[in-house]
């Protein structure tokens, strides 16, 4: 996962490699919530989302924002079973 988060933080120069390093990102950040329930792993996957919803919406890549929406509403299903058990 540090390679990813490196990849991510380096300037953009592919977009291609960007994107996918970000949705492995946003797989790994959900699988690391359902271990840990981490309220900064949550947040981070947010931030996450939030890029890839803005990437989508400049390249109207429809593809990619479902899948980007698709971590969201898993990111909001999780949150609401953690805010249930809390």
């Amino acid at each position: 996962m540090e390679i990813l988060e490196q990849i991510n933080e380096e300037e953009i120069i592919r977009h291609e490699l960007s994107i996918v390093v970000l949705l492995n990102l946003c797989e790994l950040l959900l699988k690391e919530i359902h271990i840990s329930e981490d309220q900064h792993v949550m947040e981070e996957l947010q931030l996450l989302i939030d890029k890839l919803i803005e990437i989508a919406t400049n390249q109207k890549s429809f593809l990619l924002l479902a899948e980007t929406l698709w971590f969201k509403a898993q990111l909001v299903s999780i949150n609401r079973n953690f805010q249930e058990v809390v």
